[in-house]
């Protein structure tokens, strides 16, 4: 019944519970190891009396059993209080109660959180601590919330406590962390938190929702930074993975600015976790996603996709899918103001790598565009002799293209001879530049 949840008010499990200790009268028949288990279970509940009823039975045999008599005591008169920084002064009841349990020359604390903390210390592990540890954090949580009573923090869902520590900001997610281990809140429901603020996080950033809207709801909002910063307070990688890739497939016709975020994050975390199933599942899925922005015209998707995930295979398809639709230009603009931040060096050179293959590949065929474009990645990676080169042979291509040597295919020819000149020229190949210029002043 204690797995249950705490203070299941009326629920089956505490009915068949308060039954079974009150039929069960003395308990004389029932040994040590049961009665605690029956102690710890009732003390979840909250059954006061039943609980002061057994713990006579186990006062001799654990030290310290009373102090939870008392924290449910104290939990029974302030659990529906709110809790100001400071906090309200223990009842008169409560007070007389533990200073009883107490020598005469200790004194007992005389606000509520913290003599609730001075019982929670003096309670032995082995029985009712993680009850104690519960009760004790619910009253710092009130404290530090006045949206919260300790009560409403022990009966809501986990989840819902969580969002309220977390929209307190990040000076608390320490204490975040301190509420998921002891509540005990599975990794999957809080990455399923994080995320549904990651979520709402963009929809602010992409559909400009205004601030007000953003501080009167619920939940947090994150951009990916501040995801990153909350993200340990879960601890689980691929838990993290699969809460943002169930976005990405429950969440459909999201604006391709807001989609490629979520992948881009999902892929970071599945490869942090070493899920390879879920890095595969997320390249294929990209993968698809850069061909259907490229239908539609989503270029910039693609450049964000292809800078935030690291696989080969995607990124030479979305390099590829730029060069057919003459949007390369996209890509080298951000390689310029990134490239202070790119990762690796080995990184930087795969790119140039790729980029350059993908545009050779495409430049066999003659296009004048795809030309253009690879003369401006070779001048971007500062290819100078390439670029030279490449105007040498285009100059060839286009006298061998023409049946027979016109004005203005000569033309045409001695222009790239010349620009290809001056290129050699400015790198120090004088006799190449020489050599150059020869041939289009003969043009």
């Amino acid at each position: 019944a204690a797995a249950s949840g705490p203070f299941m008010l009326g629920s089956a499990e505490h009915e068949a519970l308060v039954h079974y200790a009150r039929a069960s009268g003395s308990w004389d028949g029932m040994s040590d190891p049961l009665l605690g288990m029956l102690f710890d279970a009732l003390v979840w509940y909250g059954e006061i009396d039943l609980v002061k009823a057994l713990g006579g039975r186990l006062e001799g045999k654990v030290e310290g059993i009373r102090f939870l008599e008392a924290l449910v005591k104290v939990l029974a008169d302030h659990g529906d209080d709110q809790m100001s920084s400071s906090g309200p002064s223990l009842a008169g009841g409560c007070l007389s109660y533990l200073q009883d349990l107490l020598p005469s020359d200790c004194r007992v604390p005389s606000l509520v959180v913290d003599a609730v903390a001075f019982c929670r210390d003096r309670i032995p592990r082995d029985y009712g601590r993680e009850f104690a540890d519960r009760v004790a954090f619910s009253f710092e949580v009130s404290s530090i919330s006045s949206s919260v009573t300790p009560n409403s923090v022990l009966r809501s869902n986990a989840e819902g406590t969580l969002q309220t520590l977390l929209r307190l900001g990040p000076d608390l997610l320490g204490r975040a962390r301190e509420f998921v281990d002891v509540f005990r809140v599975p990794r999957a429901k809080v990455a399923d938190v994080l995320v549904k603020s990651f979520f709402k996080g963009l929809l602010i950033c992409h559909r400009d929702v205004s601030d007000e809207a953003s501080s009167s709801s619920y939940e947090p909002a994150y951009n990916a930074e501040e995801f990153d910063k909350c993200a340990g307070v879960c601890g689980d990688d691929a838990e993290l993975g699969r809460a943002l890739l169930n976005i990405i497939l429950t969440k459909h016709h999201l604006p391709s600015e807001f989609e490629v975020e979520v992948i881009i994050l999902a892929y970071q975390y599945y490869e942090a976790a070493h899920a390879m199933n879920g890095v595969d599942v997320l390249t294929t899925l990209a993968i698809g996603r850069v061909s259907t922005y490229a239908e539609i015209g989503e270029h910039k998707a693609i450049v964000r996709l292809l800078n935030g995930i690291g696989q080969s295979k995607l990124r030479q398809h979305a390099i590829d899918a730029l060069a057919a639709s003459d949007k390369l230009e996209l890509l080298l603009k951000k390689r310029t103001s990134n490239d202070a931040k790119e990762r690796t060096v080995s990184r930087r050179r795969n790119l140039k790598r790729e980029i350059l293959s993908s545009l050779h590949r495409r430049g066999g065929g003659g296009d004048a565009g795809d030309a253009g474009d690879l003369d401006m990645a070779l001048h971007h990676f500062n290819k100078t002799r390439l670029v030279a080169n490449g105007l040498v042979r285009r100059a060839e291509e286009v006298l061998g293209s023409a049946g027979r040597a016109d004005e203005g295919t000569s033309l045409r020819a001695a222009r790239l001879l010349s620009e290809a000149s001056s290129i050699f020229q400015s790198i120090g190949c004088v006799r190449r530049a020489a050599t150059t210029i020869h041939r289009a002043r003969e043009l």
